[in-house]
């Protein structure tokens, strides 16, 4: 899906003031004048960075902003308000707004904001591809593979691994080359330390805990 910035304002000259900026730095904008019409369109597929406006009618910015997390949609949120409270303000970063700005704010602050923001959602969507491409290899493994292929990670030498599991080295490089050629991208990190250094479900779990 095109990166795009989505708007959300209940005041059409504010949103047409984002709009401007967003262009001005290549960027599409949807604009959406209440925050249900907002959650009644978007996905987890959607790309680029929502600049949301804190005081909306039907429902203020911050419990959008925890609707969103709800939902695990994930865009970065740029939080504008006339009247931020300190109180507001700390709320929506601990809801891990991206960034919080007072109207009026300078465009080209803005827009650098805005650009940062489009980079770090592209920065996290290509992490996430990368973690479910690796979760879908590790299923395709078997469970020697897997062991094999834990303790390669954990940075042990063949002939360490085939002693640790009662095999011949010679096993032990049919398992790794099986474990490349099992890799349809055939990436040479995939059985290296920094290949699985991905982890699928979070960088706390380990490898066993693809399956």
């Amino acid at each position: 899906m095109v990166e795009q910035v989505y708007i959300i304002d209940d005041d059409p000259v504010a949103s047409a003031f984002v709009a401007k900026v967003a262009s001005r730095g290549g960027f599409a904008s949807t604009c959406y004048l209440s925050a249900n019409q907002f959650l009644a369109e978007v996905h987890p597929d959607f790309r680029g960075c929502i600049v949301l406006d804190l005081c909306l009618e039907d429902m203020d910015g911050l419990a959008l902003q925890a609707e969103l997390l709800k939902r695990n949609i994930t865009l970065p949120v740029i939080i504008l308000s006339a009247k931020a409270e300190v109180s507001s303000a700390v709320q929506a970063m601990k809801q891990k707004a991206f960034d919080l700005f007072e109207k009026p704010v300078e465009p080209e602050i803005l827009l650098q904001s805005i650009q940062r923001a489009i980079a770090h959602d592209a920065s996290e969507w290509a992490y996430l591809k990368e973690k479910n491409r690796i979760r879908e290899h590790f299923q395709t493994l078997s469970e020697r593979e897997r062991q094999v292929l834990e303790l390669v990670v954990s940075g042990l030498a063949n002939k360490q691994i085939a002693g640790k599991l009662g095999l011949s080295e010679k096993t032990i490089e049919v398992h790794r080359g099986n474990v490349m050629r099992k890799d349809e991208r055939g990436q040479s990190g995939i059985s290296g330390p920094g290949g699985f250094a991905l982890r699928c479900e979070g960088a706390d779990k380990p490898i066993n805990e693809f399956s």
